[in-house]
């Protein structure tokens, strides 16, 4: 009795469908879904922005690490802290404002954004409230688009800016640099709808302010910086000229979730020549293990065939007679001893003629 052999898919099949597991898990191990995120790249992350950052070059660009902040010129380095989760800052990013640096607080929630920045030492305060404006906005009053722009070095050619639900900023004595329209008001019970106790106002939307050697910049809304709002009017130069008014930009994640695991990777990769060496050295060893894989190890070379990567001859079965009896029992179990000789005598029959016939 014959039996075909088993089914071996092409060896550029198996190469194809693992590299598209691996580009899969890369993918989702590299990208995030947090809001606000710098690798979100949907629309409510930031990880055009981290883009942006990225360009404008100057070392690493995104620190995880407080420590960090010791070692960054802080003369004309300005830090972007979006929707920050924790309400403390690091001893390190505070001396990095009082050495000269520039930190951009952009969050809408008060007693997370207050908190951290009363540690900074910054008297700019967010409000809170929700503002609306039903004259000037982005297709609804939620949208206010603040109309008012101081003509500094930080707002140089900026002419509006377009919030989402965002608050306006208690000065407390910071400069405003961008404010809304004179027909904006706080809806301080969230109702939509101006109330008797609500009254239309202009209301500063970015303060800057001066600590120590360094400043402070205030935002009263981090939508401003997510993908999705980057297009909408006056943002774009707005966030550019923040991170153009300075030689080099960093964003924070040591007030946020960390990033995802690839994605940490490979800034430890990138900072580390000993990481880099390391992972050259494993390439090499895979490359060798595939083209020649008699110049490894038996165990990697066991490795590589197992995965059918050494493709330059045709796998073949390589038990010997004993253990092609033992599987064919296994295999049938109801068979008798001699018809399972007999199978075997004609399986190695088979080997030995088509040897000859290579």
């Amino acid at each position: 009795m014959t039996r075909s052999a088993p089914f071996r898919p092409p060896t550029v099949l198996v190469l194809a469908l693992a590299a598209l597991v691996l580009v899969t898990v890369a993918v989702g191990s590299v990208t995030s879904t947090t809001d606000f995120g710098a690798y979100n790249p949907t629309w409510d992350g930031t990880s055009t922005l981290r883009g942006w950052i990225a360009d404008a070059g100057g070392g690493p660009n995104v620190v995880l690490d407080s420590a960090t902040y010791r070692t960054l010129p802080a003369n004309r380095t300005v830090v972007f802290v979006v929707a920050p989760r924790s309400s403390k800052s690091s001893a390190s990013l505070r001396n990095f404002v009082h050495r000269g640096g520039t930190v951009v607080v952009m969050d809408d929630r008060a007693n997370t954004s207050n908190a951290l920045l009363a540690s900074l030492g910054a008297r700019a305060r967010s409000d809170g409230s929700v503002l609306r404006d039903e004259r000037h906005n982005y297709h609804s009053p939620a949208m206010p688009i603040a109309t008012n722009v101081s003509n500094g070095p930080l707002t140089r050619n900026v002419h509006r800016l377009t919030l989402n639900y965002g608050t306006a900023v208690r000065p407390h004595g910071a400069t405003p640099l961008v404010s809304t329209s004179d027909f904006a008001y706080r809806d301080s019970n969230d109702n939509g709808t101006l109330d008797a106790d609500e009254s239309l106002d202009s209301y500063p939307v970015v303060t800057a302010e001066n600590v120590s050697k360094g400043r402070v910049v205030v935002v009263g809304d981090p939508s401003v910086a997510i993908n999705s709002m980057l297009s909408r009017p006056g943002n774009e130069r707005f966030v550019r000229g923040l991170i153009a008014a300075h030689d080099r930009a960093v964003f924070d994640y040591t007030q946020v979730e960390g990033p995802p695991p690839f994605a940490l990777v490979l800034i430890v990769v990138r900072r580390s020549l000993a990481a880099q060496l390391a992972l050259v050295g494993a390439f090499v060893l895979v490359a060798l293990g595939i083209r020649h894989p008699e110049t490894v190890s038996p165990a990697v070379r066991r490795l590589t065939e197992r995965f059918g990567v050494d493709s330059e001859e045709p796998t073949h079965p390589t038990l010997d007679t004993d253990e092609l009896v033992v599987a064919i029992e296994e295999r049938y179990p109801s068979w008798s001893h001699e018809r399972i000789e007999r199978l075997v005598a004609d399986i190695q029959a088979a080997r030995e003629g088509g040897d000859a016939d290579d």
